[in-house]
Parts: C-alpha cells; structure tokens; sequence
C-alpha cells in the first residue's frame, strides 16, 4: 500500500472561533499528505462560523450541534470518521504542511506504534511567524511512558495522529472533561500498552492569545486556564489513583513488587502526584501508607530528594490548613 492510500480522519472542533478558524482549516487542507477526510464539528457557535465554512462545503465535511463543549463535539465527530488514522486539530492552532506526511511515515516504518507525535511551538496574535517559544518532543523508554504523563503533560494534542483501532479499544473522550481532555486520552492509550512515535522536530503552531474556553455552561477566560486545567486534572488523576496498580505508575516495582526500598520510592512517586493536583483524600491515604510502610521496614531511609518533597509538602499543607497532611509529612520526615 502506497504512503498517500491510507485515508487520515481530521475531526476540528470549533465553538466561536471565526476570525481563526480559516486559517487553521487551509493549514489542514495544504498537507502535502492529501488523502485527508476533514470533519468540522460547529458546537453551537454563535458567530460567523457557519457562514466562513460555505465556502468550504466542498472540501469538508460540516456539522452542526448544540453546544456541548470540546470532548461532546470530539465524540461526535469520531461517529462520522472513516479513516484508517485521527488527527484532531484545534480551530485556532496552525499545522506545518509535512505534519501529517511525517507522521504517517512514522507510522509505516513503525507498525507496532499506537500514536504519533511531534514538537511544537507557541506563537502570538495574527503571524504564525511570530514564534515565541519552540519546544522538541521527548521521547520516553518503552514502560515509563504512563508514570512520565502521570508527573506532567509534555504532549501537545494538536500534534498527535492516533490509529483509529486505538479509539475503538480505549473508547471516546471523557464528556465531564472541558479541558485536558486530551490528556487524559493520552494517559488512557499509555494505560492500554500502546507505544509511541516521536518526532523531535515543531511541525505545529499553537497560538496563545486571550478569549473564553469551554463550553456555554462552563465558560472561563483565559486568565484563570491554569486554575480550571487544575480542576479538570483532579478528575483524571483520582480516576487514574483508584483504577491503576501501583506497579504501572512506577514500572521498577512490578520488577521486584516485594522490594521495601523499590515499594517506598512508588508510593512517594504517586504521593507527589496526587498532592501536585491537590487530592485532599488521596494524598493523606497514601502519606499514611508511607508512614506504615516505614514502621514496617525500620531499616529505611528516607534520601535528600523525598526529604525536600515531605517538608516542602508539609509547609504547603500548613498554609492551605491541612493539618493531617502536614503532620503525616512531618512524622516521616522525624522517624525515617
């Protein structure tokens, strides 16, 4: 099979973004890879939206919804996908035209690879040109890919193509997700044992710029993003405490899973993670697991490293009025 006969499934999801959308869109329809299937999701815009993309009617396909936010529009564009490949592209963000051609490259040299990605750079106002920041995608050993996105993003969504066999395994985008959805898509693929491609060069631009997010019933500016990506991020990171085993989170102990030394490093590795998104509950349960961890096994110690986290985590829950998690943190600190 030729590299241009596997068709690539675009899904843009757009609410109220008319003054950006076209150029996003060209950036999509200039890919040198040209068998492309471009799905617009309208989610209920109230500005020009429908009128910019007549122009378009017979280089896409359009849709209509009613607002529902990112995750609900993303669904329904996965409903009407016939590729055998899914890039979902941002309707504000603009693709170098190699990105999907690099990708499927990728893909091709690589056939146990689930999803591809790429690096990125931020640009501001109206000149995709104006880039401001570049960042070069890391690659991460087979194994640590999950506990690498448990301590943090490095992922930018719009520069991910995923084999559509991987939605149909993992299943759709999480609706109570306004943002981060695409995080948590990551972390589910990393938790299903799909491996990743990398390409270490930018082959997209992501703008910033001021303007509300989300959806109609959950509209925020962008001044307060960190805080509402906070308030999502609990609800992946609680999902993923529960659900996953402590040996996914830190492959060294599914290794040695009866290792005290190997048990004590995993347990503060999802500790750090839990009480980075602020998880009240979580993070007591597992500072109360260290500390019987250690009654246990008194011939540990704690290194300079889990030291600084303990009592740096212990005067921020001092001062966010935490008492139990600040004198669990403590006690550690004292007896190990």
């Amino acid at each position: 099979m030729s590299n241009q006969e596997r068709r690539v499934s675009v899904i843009i999801p757009t609410y109220n973004r008319a003054s950006y959308l076209v150029e996003s869109l060209e950036s999509v329809l200039a890919q040198t890879y040209r068998n492309l299937e471009v799905i617009v999701v309208n989610d209920g815009s109230t500005d020009e939206t429908k009128v910019i993309l007549e122009a378009y009617q017979d280089r896409i396909s359009y849709f209509e919804k009613t607002n529902g936010g990112k995750s609900s529009a993303l669904n329904f564009g996965l409903k009407h996908i016939s590729g055998e490949y899914v890039w979902v592209f941002d309707d504000d963000d603009v693709a170098l035209p190699e990105l999907v051609a690099s990708h499927i490259s990728v893909f091709e040299s690589q056939p146990e690879v689930g999803f591809v990605y790429s690096g990125y750079a931020f640009f501001e106002g109206k000149d995709a040109d104006n880039v401001i920041e570049t960042v070069e995608a890391t690659a991460h050993p087979d194994g640590e890919m999950l506990g690498q996105l448990l301590s943090g993003n490095f992922i930018s969504g719009v520069s991910v193509v995923v084999r559509r066999q991987c939605y149909d395994r993992v299943g759709i985008y999480d609706e109570r997700l306004i943002r981060a959805q695409d995080y948590d898509m990551w972390i589910r693929l990393a938790r299903a044992g799909y491996k990743a491609g990398v390409i270490q060069k930018p082959l997209v631009r992501v703008r910033k710029h001021d303007g509300l997010r989300g959806s109609e019933e959950d509209r925020f500016k962008i001044s307060i993003l960190r805080e509402k990506h906070l308030e999502y991020h609990r609800i992946i990171m609680k999902k993923i405490y529960w659900e996953v085993p402590l040996d996914a989170i830190s492959p060294e102990l599914s290794i040695a899973p009866d290792d005290p030394e190997r048990t004590l490093r995993a347990l503060l590795k999802r500790t750090w993670i839990v009480a980075n998104t602020m998880l009240v509950e979580e993070t007591t349960r597992d500072l109360s697991l260290v500390r019987d961890h250690l009654s246990i096994h008194g011939e540990l110690r704690l290194d300079d490293r889990q030291r600084v986290f303990l009592s740096a985590l212990k005067d921020y829950a001092g001062n966010q009025r935490q008492s139990e998690i600040a004198s669990l943190s403590e006690l550690i600190v004292q007896s190990a």
